[in-house]
């Protein structure tokens, strides 16, 4: 008989162990999931903090190569309106000044050198995924893209001018008279003979074929330097608008 109420007992007591198990497994997983969630939301704070970095540089770096390329372009398209004037002398009389500040510009040139730190970091450092906006991501990536063909054309725009146009010059006893950093005393003193060798220069076919030249290599370097003034305009704004989201 004591058998039989200890078989009782006994499997009541037995139940409690399997009750316990369950609520300590249940309990270790969810602390587990609660240390997850918080790791999660630490990195997540820590992903948005270096975002936030990532574009507040970006803005700055974008906002130096924006300006320089302005300056870049603005004189290039200077060059190019006094150089289609000089072009324009062979049919019609083009006033002295023009002629002297078109002469002036022939063999000046500007190289494009933006500011590439932060990009550099963001794509080494494989960071560019922090980057939410995929319309920012795409933007900088493009910008990559197009800078990468403008380096092309601006050599050569300076190989011809070092090449070709200054050894013309130089035969021509010109390119002293043009250089502006030739000391202007010196030509000062020889002033007629500027006259003459200017006149000369008007008259001779070949260089006329030479301003053509350089003038198309200009263009190539305004037509391929455009398409990266407008992306970084682009960007600037995206930067900008994305960066007073987040405030």
């Amino acid at each position: 008989m004591a058998n039989k109420y200890t078989f009782g007992n006994s499997g009541n007591r037995s139940r409690i162990p399997i009750l316990g198990f369950f609520v300590e497994v249940v309990v270790i997983v969810l602390g587990i999931y609660i240390a997850f969630t918080v790791e999660k939301w630490n990195d997540g704070k820590k992903e948005k903090l270096l975002e936030q970095k990532y574009l507040t540089e970006l803005l700055e770096e974008v906002k130096i190569n924006w300006t320089e390329l302005e300056a870049d372009q603005d004189f290039r398209r200077v060059q190019e309106e006094y150089l289609l004037k000089l072009m324009d002398n062979r049919n019609r009389q083009v006033d002295t000044d023009t002629i002297n500040k078109a002469l002036q510009l022939l063999t000046t040139f500007r190289f494009y050198s933006p500011t590439t730190a932060v990009y550099d970091d963001l794509i080494s450092s494989g960071n560019l995924s922090i980057i939410k906006s995929d319309s920012i991501r795409y933007l900088i990536l493009t910008d990559k893209q197009r800078r990468s063909r403008a380096p092309a054309t601006e050599m050569s725009e300076r190989n011809y001018i070092e090449n070709q146009l200054v050894d013309f010059l130089i035969e021509k006893r010109a390119y002293s008279l043009l250089s502006m950093e030739e000391n202007l005393a010196e030509i000062q003193v020889s002033e007629r003979d500027a006259r003459l060798i200017t006149s000369a220069l008007l008259r001779d076919s070949e260089f006329y074929d030479h301003v053509y030249a350089r003038l198309t290599r200009l263009q190539s370097v305004l037509y391929f330097s455009n398409p990266i003034q407008w992306n970084l305009r682009a960007l600037r704004t995206k930067l900008q608008e994305e960066l007073e989201s987040k405030e």
